[in-house]
């Protein structure tokens, strides 16, 4: 019996040792640098040359399948439109995903307050470029967490539901001016320690104005929130208050010496939160943007707030992916964005 422990305890450790060693080898040809991907799978292939007359059979070990197929991927990823997102700043952006294309955003943020924080994720939203300089939006539920304060709680939120309108884009983008407008509402689906169980709609109007490696933007927010009061063991039913949110945005853009587009944005922005009969929230953050492939970005943050009310300290990062066009019968390219 031992000698046949023995042998099984060997076979399970090559197993084992094989499987490490694909993985291995799978992460580091997945981490292997997109550029250098990219130049090897743009580089013509000669049929006529002497070497691929001489190169005998097509291998077609896993290996080489699978770096073709990470090429392919990744000269599909780095085609045209460039991915504009609404990450990760307070402010939205006024662009739209083009006609027929849906788009990914996801992240994190973390803030910490002077007693205790709380954690929001995956902050998903899924956007689709419906008609002509619109859109369709779905804030999917978030997780949320919060510890410290006298109002513990954790829990799923509401779905948030909104559309998002280019304003006349074919003559402001002339002028280097971008306007959109953003109008939803949240549907009462999240835990019962987070929703009020109320629709809350909201409205968003969004400018953005261009000059150079400059934009300056700003958005004016209105939001109709309820809340459950400190008493509700004596009542039950949640407030409801207004809430306006104005926000001022600048934003730097660096484009390299051999890029196609602008890979990076870098920016600082200034958040207010007043609440009628509440104290106000202002923070100040800062952020960068990266597109390693036009069709993917990466994004981070961080900030500090300027009064009470507002958190000490807040952090977060985020990913988003712009897949390609999903409805077919929309047979327009995909238009050139003002800004990536």
């Amino acid at each position: 019996m031992k000698g046949e422990t023995g042998i099984n305890n060997s076979a399970k450790s090559c197993t084992a040792l094989s499987r490490l060693l694909f993985s291995l080898a799978f992460l580091l040809l997945v981490v292997c640098s997109p550029a250098e991907a990219l130049a090897a799978a743009s580089k013509p292939a000669s049929s006529t040359s002497p070497k691929a007359a001489d190169a005998g059979p097509l291998d077609l070990s896993p290996i080489k399948l699978v770096k073709k197929g990470y090429r392919a991927f990744l000269r599909a990823q780095n085609e045209p439109p460039v991915i504009c997102t609404d990450r990760n700043s307070v402010t939205p952006h006024p662009n739209v995903v083009p006609l027929g294309y849906l788009q990914f955003e996801n992240g994190s943020t973390f803030d910490l307050y002077r007693r205790g924080g709380d954690i929001i994720l995956p902050e998903t939203e899924v956007r689709l470029g419906t008609w002509l300089d619109g859109e369709v939006r779905m804030l999917a539920p978030n997780y949320i967490t919060a510890s410290g304060t006298p109002g513990d709680f954790r829990g799923a939120s509401d779905i948030q539901i909104s559309i998002k309108q280019e304003v006349e884009r074919h003559i402001f983008n002339k002028k280097g001016v971008d306007i959109g407008v953003i109008a939803g509402l949240t549907l009462p689906s999240g835990s019962r320690s987070v929703t009020t169980g109320q629709v809350d709609p909201f409205v968003q109007m969004i400018a953005f104005y261009r000059r150079g490696q400059y934009t300056l933007g700003t958005s004016h927010s209105i939001f109709a929130i309820s809340e459950f009061p400190d008493d509700n063991a004596l009542d039950g039913r949640p407030d409801r208050y207004v809430t306006y949110q104005p926000t001022a945005i600048l934003f730097r853009h660096i484009k390299g010496k051999n890029d196609e587009y602008e890979k990076t944005d870098i920016w600082m922005e200034y958040a207010g939160l007043f609440t009628a009969g509440g104290l106000p929230s202002q923070i100040i953050d800062f952020g960068i943007v990266h597109r390693p492939l036009r069709r993917h970005q990466i994004d981070f943050r961080f900030g500090f707030g300027l009064c009470r009310e507002s958190p000490r300290a807040l952090m977060g990062f985020g990913y988003s992916w712009l897949p390609g066009k999903v409805i077919p019968f929309y047979k327009r390219p995909g238009e050139k964005r003002y800004r990536p």
